[in-house]
């Protein structure tokens, strides 16, 4: 099955909850084309004719699947639940965010959600002037499609933090970020893209033991007195 419709199968092999005993699966829809969808009405009509045993050409290709794969034997009954829904996320406008950086690394901290579960997304560019899309930064991508340092984080109740790693050092970057609600679909909601700004430090320079200076300054000293 697709997502609003019922016309089209779709073999799984890959389940988001097996134990061996009970398999669920989720069919997401499309919340721009629900309104107007027969899913939830043909997903009825099609466990109802399972249960009940009523001739339907859903039962009859039911049945065949299961003694294709041998699991007749097995099936013991199905049933249809309603998927959880979710609400627009929001972004705590009441949390204090902590920015820090080094050479290499930027850090935002204090990320929360006042509606709920959620997950946060961000990544790190030097483009100051375009914002990307949400589906970009889901993708690592900048505002020009461009691949960029990228992070990702669960957040239920404590507030979070986002690491971006592998940056230029003395750089400055817009650090753009949003979060969705915990509906891992396509269709999940999500906030409008913000951003934080910041630099890298400077990179540190590694320099020599103050006794391994003192030992190369004696034994230039002692050549230049040799070739004197």
């Amino acid at each position: 099955m697709d997502d609003t419709s019922c016309s089209q199968a779709s073999v799984y092999d890959d389940f988001s909850s097996f134990d061996y005993q009970t398999v669920t699966i989720y069919i997401n829809g499309d919340r721009a084309s629900d309104f107007t969808s027969a899913t939830s009405t043909l997903l009825d009509e099609y466990v109802t004719s399972v249960q009940d045993q009523t001739p339907s050409d859903f039962l009859t290709a039911f049945n065949t699947a299961l003694r294709s794969a041998s699991l007749t034997n097995y099936y013991s009954s199905i049933t249809l639940a309603v998927g959880p829904t979710y609400s627009l996320p929001v972004i705590d406008s009441g949390s204090s965010l902590t920015i820090t950086a080094n050479s290499s690394t930027i850090t935002i901290s204090g990320l929360k959600l006042s509606s709920g579960a959620g997950i946060f997304f961000a990544i790190a560019s030097t483009d100051l002037t375009n914002a990307p899309t949400p589906a970009q930064i889901r993708a690592s991508l900048d505002a020009s499609s461009s691949t960029v340092s990228s992070a990702n984080v669960l957040y239920s109740s404590a507030s979070v933090s986002l690491t971006l790693t592998d940056l230029i050092p003395s750089t400055t970057y817009n650090i753009y970020y949003y979060a969705a609600t915990a509906d891992r679909t396509q269709y999940a909601r999500v906030t409008s893209v913000n951003y934080v700004q910041k630099a890298t430090t400077k990179a540190k320079t590694v320099s020599a033991p103050r006794m391994e200076i003192n030992i190369l300054i004696t034994a230039l000293i002692a050549l230049f007195a040799f070739l004197l």
